[in-house]
């Protein structure tokens, strides 16, 4: 709280500035700043650094932001902090100042400090990378409608980043953003929906075709071939999970025509998706060489995928590849390995495999 004397001296100051005598008030912002009042040392700061009613001078400028930052204004808090985060203004670049002053000046609800102080946040700047961190802050700002803040934390809910993944929530911000006037906001809007609708029908899809399976449902609604017509228009989107299904389908011809070479090339696009099963089967195929050439280092590279996706199938055919050394060089260590993975999943064969193949080399 200022006392009588620096109210007036403030006042006085203000008084000169508001009646078009600029440059006269200078020199009374100046003994008001000197008095105490942290508010007429942010304007002394202001006016060194913009150099616009008296001459530039950023050493002065610097010691009057750092005064009334220190009183506690949150207006030269995150000047300061500005400054130090862009290395201008006659100081060096210190992110750790920055975000420092970031911080006291966010705490009191600064918006632009907030928005700043998540920036810090998100890349690591001053501060510990935090995506969660920068999220709060960007909302705290956002909340004030801040356009950079809300376009930023759209991109957040879009990509899940600190917070929990919402098309709903990126796009609820996204325009926000948009109505501030933010560039890209616009483009942000319309890539989200793209994705999201995508996403969305996709599930659709595959949902619907899950419960007309046979082989999933016991349900009046069970038809193959409506099944694959679902399947399809969620493989088509993208969905790995109705990409193996469908490649399931073509395979043994269940609701479509019987077409291996359909099968192979929706398994291989949910096994690129990273779905185990699908790697498995990749890894089949090439091992066996029936509808595609044989070729080992192709069969190794999917069965080392899909085994370390879990599944017990590729631990154990990934174990014999290893002790053969078959598309990959031999190595028993990693052949026992594999084959112990697959064992401890409860695989009989593969601890049957453990006991003939390593009966005389225990201490492999």
């Amino acid at each position: 709280m200022l006392n009588e004397a620096q109210k007036k001296a403030s006042q006085k100051a203000l008084d000169v500035f508001l009646s078009g005598k600029e440059e006269d008030s200078v020199p009374l912002w100046e003994e008001a700043a000197r008095m105490g009042d942290p508010g007429a040392m942010f304007i002394c700061a202001k006016m060194c650094e913009d150099g616009e009613f008296c001459p530039r001078d950023y050493g002065q400028a610097l010691y009057w932001y750092e005064k009334s930052a220190e009183l506690g204004n949150a207006s030269a808090q995150f000047n300061l902090g500005n400054n130090y985060f862009r290395g201008k203004n006659g100081v060096s670049r210190d992110y750790e100042k920055a975000a420092f002053w970031f911080e006291k000046s966010a705490e009191q609800g600064e918006k632009l400090a907030q928005y700043s102080l998540g920036l810090c946040y998100a890349k690591g700047h001053g501060v510990p990378q935090d995506w969660k961190v920068a999220s709060k802050w960007y909302e705290k700002a956002a909340r004030q409608k801040h356009g950079r803040s809300q376009y930023r934390l759209a991109c957040n809910y879009a990509l899940g980043r600190g917070v929990p993944q919402s098309y709903d929530k990126a796009l609820e911000w996204a325009e926000k953003a948009k109505s501030c006037g933010v560039k890209g906001a616009e483009e942000l809007i319309q890539r989200i929906r793209q994705v999201y609708s995508e996403k969305t029908q996709a599930e659709e899809m595959y949902i619907r075709g899950f419960l007309h399976d046979a082989n999933q449902v016991k349900t009046p609604y069970r038809d193959d071939e409506t099944a694959a017509a679902y399947y399809a228009k969620a493989a088509e989107l993208g969905h790995a999970e109705a990409q193996f299904y469908l490649g399931a389908f073509y395979q043994v011809g269940r609701g479509v025509p019987q077409d291996r070479e359909k099968a192979i090339y929706w398994f291989r696009k949910a096994a690129e998706q990273g779905m185990g099963e699908a790697q498995f089967n990749m890894g089949a195929y090439y091992g066996e060489g029936k509808d595609i050439p044989r070729d080992s280092e192709k069969a190794v590279y999917w069965f080392q995928k899909s085994a370390e996706n879990g599944i017990v199938h590729a631990q154990y055919n990934l174990g014999l590849y290893y002790y053969r050394g078959d598309g990959v060089e031999k190595n028993l260590t990693l052949a026992r390995y594999w084959l112990e993975q697959a064992a401890g999943q409860g695989d009989k064969v593969a601890r049957r495999a453990l006991e003939k193949l390593f009966e005389h080399s225990k201490d492999i």
